[in-house]
């Protein structure tokens, strides 16, 4: 076999650097990307979140309900549609006709072998003629009223914080449920998280993201810029007032330590 020049090897080598650059799980890629996240980080959010009461007592509340309305007939559905939206946030406004859609998914399904395709076609909703992308209702629903050991929410902190721990490693582009649901697992993997609960992984992705909107890190770092002389909506200040609640909440809950810990600063 001839002896490859200096070239060719150099060629090589760079292409086996490439490849594990790119391989799922790979150690060094994310030793490269500076966005590892370790299980310390998961521990510290979930010592953190029970003193946040406003939050943990909604999460309290769904699991009450979840525990005594265990059925998916029409009212039992409803009452879980109403709740999860009010303490959730998922804005739904056609209530009934969410919930009535709801169950006639629900009750066609085994819900005990049902995978990411039910969140899916929950989160595809239609109502006078107009179709929404209801996503993370449906993931919400689904998490604290069929199985939160099989569904992982999805919502906007959530899949941000996935898609910048991942920095690409194992990362599958789409706003489909499934394709979040795998991004999840592949973090999990790729940090060796996977005996972490998606219950207590959730916790992180939404203190964390929160948390990091809220100062303006990465990756929320251009959120809330505007152009000069550009007045913000009411949305936009409705969303920083509810930002600033919450770190107002966090500095009162006396976990600075924790908190460093989280952002990966300790």
């Amino acid at each position: 076999m001839p002896k490859a020049s200096v070239s060719e090897r150099r060629q090589d080598e760079r292409l086996d650097l490439r490849g594990d650059a790119t391989m799922l799980g790979s150690k060094s890629a994310m030793n490269a990307s500076g966005y590892q996240l370790t299980r310390s980080q998961i521990e510290a959010v979930n010592r953190i979140f029970p003193k946040l009461k406003d939050w943990s007592r909604s999460e309290e509340t769904l699991e009450w309900l979840s525990s005594i309305v265990p059925a998916f007939d029409g009212p039992s559905t409803l009452v879980k549609t109403i709740t999860v939206n009010a303490l959730m946030g998922t804005q739904i406004y056609a209530l009934t006709a969410m919930a009535s859609h709801v169950a006639s998914i629900v009750e066609k399904r085994d819900l005990t072998q049902a995978g990411p395709e039910l969140i899916d076609e929950i989160g595809n909703f239609t109502h006078g003629e107009k179709k929404r992308n209801c996503i993370s209702f449906a993931s919400k629903f689904a998490h604290f009223f069929i199985d939160s050991s099989r569904f992982p929410i999805k919502d906007d902190y959530a899949t941000r914080m996935v898609k910048f721990h991942l920095q690409g490693v194992g990362h599958v582009s789409g706003g489909t449920y499934a394709a979040f649901f795998s991004n999840v697992d592949a973090l999990k993997k790729n940090y060796e998280l996977v005996a972490i609960s998606y219950r207590e992984l959730d916790h992180y992705l939404w203190f964390s993201g929160k948390y990091r909107e809220g100062t303006r890190k990465p990756p929320f770092e251009k959120r809330g810029r505007r152009r000069e002389g550009r007045k913000e909506s009411k949305d936009a200040q409705s969303k920083e007032k509810r930002l600033q609640r919450f770190l107002r909440e966090v500095a009162a809950a006396d976990c600075a330590n924790d908190l460093k810990i989280v952002l990966g600063e300790s």
